[in-house]
């Protein structure tokens, strides 16, 4: 989708693929943790959220192992908590989304403000930073090398599917994939159709994408880095969405 972040590719050149790889498991594990505890159903089967997410681990190499262990922490978990959103605005003309988790809300966004107005960034009320974005259903549909593709026949099949539109992207590896895009309430119904129709679904959820990019060159790149490294840093946050592009 137009406007997906690119800041990661600072990011796998400063922190190397390893750090990068448990990154990635750490936030995929926690979010398997909270939508097992929003749903109380630790049963795929009955927990879609808790599918999509399996799914997406999976899709990214996630041990299967850790996911096992990130769903028993979850069914021995005490505490308590609750799904937060802070918007703010970055530097440089930029807005982010964050999504976190915490029991304690008022500790959570006083600590996140606080790493926010070091890297020159402002924290908002509920709607500061939406008119920058929109909440949609993503399936990502994994493209095999080699595959000359074929746009009038994939948006066919986003029509049957009940899809809004379908896309040829690529990845911060360069690899190309197919996103169809959808109302967040239809996400599973499309998934599951466009399954049926054989496609390897690499990556599904409701997401917040980009709806006025924001391009940065190299040397801005590499401040929201430092930005984004440590709002991920934080034990509470989930995901974060922006509106950076790069240059070409």
């Amino acid at each position: 989708m137009a406007g997906h972040s690119k800041w990661q590719n600072i990011r796998h050149i400063k922190a190397g693929k390893d750090a990068e790889k448990s990154s990635l498991i750490s936030k995929i594990t926690q979010r398997i943790r909270v939508v097992i505890r929003e749903n109380g159903n630790a049963d795929p089967k009955f927990n879609l959220a808790l599918a999509r997410l399996i799914a997406e681990a999976k899709a990214k190499d996630v041990p299967n192992s850790r996911i096992d262990d990130a769903i028993k922490a979850a069914k021995l978990a005490k505490d308590t908590g609750s799904r937060i959103t802070i918007e703010a605005k970055g530097p440089m003309g930029t807005w982010l989304v964050i999504e976190a988790f915490t029991s304690q809300v008022s500790r959570s966004r006083q600590e996140i403000s606080s790493i926010l107005k070091k890297h020159g960034a402002t924290l908002g009320d509920a709607g500061f930073a939406m008119h920058s974005f929109a909440y949609k259903g993503v399936i990502e549909i994994a493209v095999d090398d080699g595959e000359k593709v074929d746009m009038d026949k994939y948006l066919d099949i986003a029509i049957e599917a009940g899809a809004e539109e379908v896309t040829l992207e690529l990845d911060d590896y360069n690899q190309p994939y197919l996103e169809f895009v959808c109302d967040p309430k239809d996400v599973h119904t499309v998934r599951k159709a466009l399954e049926a129709m054989e496609l390897n679904v690499r990556f599904c959820d409701s997401i917040y994408t980009t709806e006025n990019p924001v391009e940065l060159v190299e040397e801005d790149l590499q401040k929201m880095s430092k930005l984004m490294l440590k709002l991920e840093e934080h034990p509470d946050v989930i995901r974060i969405f922006d509106n950076i592009v790069t240059s070409e």
